[in-house]
């Protein structure tokens, strides 16, 4: 028997990025591990800054993803204006939008952005520890999931959970069985959305699904540093998996 930590990421809307090209920032249907270490990042309260911590807690617990709806595609298209480059390479200082508008629109640099979100997604979370080492205890990430130190969203600061995240540790055989756990999902959802009885399971490589994987993928996510953005690569196992009803 192993010990999980599950908790479900609900919300109207959700971006899972993938390594970004240009202006356009696309989203995958799950989320990729160092978002999940990013949001338990902040419900224990860890600092951007605070690279070792970060790196601590995505080298030693391991992340799988249930993902019961991936939601709906949808594409943001803006524009962006903003001071050139010139302008701060002289010393310019703008401490609010006001000051940035204050150099005239002729003066301002415009950039196309198009971001991709996920629209109503619904997606289980089990997270495992690999080692001892880990400064917290599955139940310490539980209780910082069910009282967070900072606000928690789903990938974007304009992403927030929909839904409490219903956190609990539990032990069972497999990863699949984890999820099986009765009564932890939230009532909304178990009272007003029907899913199908097949989801995608997506989870580390060393972990313990119940199941075999039918492809494994390379994924750019694992935390290097979270305040120079960097990530590694690390592979990631796939399978359609059978699932049962929600159980409030």
């Amino acid at each position: 028997m192993t010990q999980y930590c599950v908790f479900w990421l609900y919300g109207p809307m959700a971006s899972w990025g993938e390594i970004a090209v240009g202006e356009h920032r696309h989203t995958s249907n799950h989320p990729s591990k160092s978002a999940i270490i990013g949001l338990i990042g902040a419900a224990l309260g860890i600092r951007r800054d605070q690279d070792d911590l970060h790196a601590q807690l995505s080298r030693t617990i391991g992340v799988a993803s249930l993902v019961r709806d991936p939601g709906i595609p949808v594409e943001d298209y803006h524009t962006v204006q903003t001071p050139p480059q010139a302008e701060l390479n002289r010393g310019s200082h703008f401490r609010t939008r006001k000051d940035e508008l204050s150099i005239g629109s002729d003066n301002l640099s415009t950039v196309l952005s198009r971001r991709d979100y996920r629209c109503d997604p619904c997606v289980s979370v089990c997270i495992w520890k690999r080692e001892t080492g880990i400064p917290y205890s599955l139940d310490d990430i539980s209780r910082a999931l069910a009282a967070p130190v900072f606000t928690l969203y789903l990938g974007r600061k304009s992403c927030p959970p929909g839904l409490p995240l219903r956190p609990l540790v539990v032990e069972a055989p497999s990863i699949l069985e984890a999820f099986g756990s009765a009564g932890w999902a939230p009532p909304v959802l178990s009272e007003m959305r029907t899913f199908p009885g097949e989801a995608d399971l997506f989870w580390d490589a060393d972990g313990n699904a119940g199941v075999g994987p039918r492809h494994v993928y390379s994924r750019r996510d694992e935390v290097i540093s979270r305040r120079r953005w960097t990530f590694s690569n690390r592979f990631e196992h796939f399978e359609t998996v059978p699932i049962p009803p929600l159980e409030g």
